[in-house]
């Protein structure tokens, strides 16, 4: 025996997996910014049960590490209620590469120059397409507004 008592290698053996959890649900947020925690945990790892319950708690840890930033509020697609959205650091990514963790580099986009969000202009398009179909049913085109 290596002197360790059963409690304190079940100990062990949680901390580890917290800790890998809290890496791969770092390493998600690299291509998910702008997720939820829980949105990050199905969508992109796949995750059920208590990995799933727990990813609020790891990323609220990833952000005190300071390896998460805190963007705005939105409504969470898995849970439909209101949640924080979170993108990983520049200090994420080098704990991601000093765990061994491959990332793919991303791209350098200068400070001030904007960048269109492809998939928000998509989804505002389809939210405003589909909004005037509904009034279209709701009025039939009487002109209201």
């Amino acid at each position: 025996m290596s002197g360790h008592s059963a409690g304190s290698i079940v100990e062990l053996s949680r901390r580890k997996s917290c800790y890998h959890d809290q890496d791969q649900l770092l390493k998600a947020f690299v291509d998910c910014s702008g997720y939820t925690a829980k949105e990050v945990a199905v969508e992109a790892l796949d995750w059920r049960y208590e990995q799933y319950s727990n990813a609020p708690k790891r990323a609220f840890d990833l952000q005190r590490l300071g390896y998460l930033e805190q963007l705005d509020g939105k409504v969470c697609r898995q849970t439909g209620k209101l949640a924080h959205t979170y993108r990983t650091t520049d200090k994420g990514v080098e704990h991601l590469r000093k765990q061994g963790i491959s990332i793919a580099p991303l791209p350098f986009v200068p400070e001030n120059l904007s960048v269109p969000d492809p998939v928000g202009s998509v989804c505002a398009s389809e939210g405003k397409k589909r909004l005037s179909e509904i009034r279209e049913l709701l009025w039939g085109g009487n002109g209201k507004s």
